[in-house]
């Protein structure tokens, strides 16, 4: 793995998905991005910050502000201990404090219940509004040009991404599937959550055949 992403530095060409390209240390001079209608999702998950409740139980929180002070509680609560498990935890809360302090106004807070190793738990979703301020996270500085490429690409989605300010052209072709072929149909027959996708691929293949 580390002696592919070196690699990759040095190519002239790469190929990474999103979550990967996003991590790594690359700088192009050209990003090409398929299926680029699914990049404003991928990146709210990836730039989503998660405090689960089993493990560090925090109480309701009516705004960002609350988060924040919650946070410098816990870090000077944590900082004595000296654990791994303590350190991480301080390091991920400093870092994720210091988003709110850069950018406070662009997050929202969501608090729910998510699959966990295939059991559900309550857990604190802290995550972007919008990407103008987390842009330069992708769309890095030493870019020259950007091809978003999909089927479903609009507007909208420049502005999601940050890029309305950028010089941009939207090249959009009549589709070559005639439109009697382009129905979709709801079929709500399996749900794909960890506990349940083994028993929803029956269901799903009787549907489809």
């Amino acid at each position: 793995y580390v002696a592919a992403k070196e690699a990759a530095k040095e190519a002239s060409i790469s190929l990474y998905n999103v979550h990967s390209y996003f991590y790594s240390q690359t700088d192009p001079d050209v990003l090409i991005i398929d299926e680029a209608h699914l990049l404003p999702d991928v990146l709210q998950e990836c730039l989503t910050s998660r405090i689960w409740h089993f493990k560090d139980p925090y109480p309701r929180f009516e705004q960002n502000l609350d988060v924040a002070a919650w946070l410098e509680k816990r870090i000077q609560a944590l900082s004595p201990d000296k654990t791994d498990a303590a350190v991480k935890t301080t390091v991920k809360y400093k870092r994720l404090l210091k988003s709110f302090d850069d950018a406070m106004p662009h997050f929202f807070l969501e608090d729910k219940f998510e699959d966990y190793r295939g059991r559900e738990e309550r857990v604190l979703l802290i995550r972007p509004k919008n990407f103008t301020s987390f842009a330069h996270k992708i769309f890095r500085p030493g870019l020259k040009k950007i091809i978003l490429m999909s089927a479903t690409l609009s507007e909208e989605s420049v502005v999601q991404l940050g890029l309305w300010n950028e010089r941009w052209t939207l090249l959009d072709g009549p589709s070559p599937i005639e439109k009697t072929r382009q129905p979709i149909y709801f079929r709500p027959v399996a749900a794909m959550t960890q506990k349940k996708i083994v028993t929803s691929i029956e269901p799903v293949c009787k549907e489809i055949t």
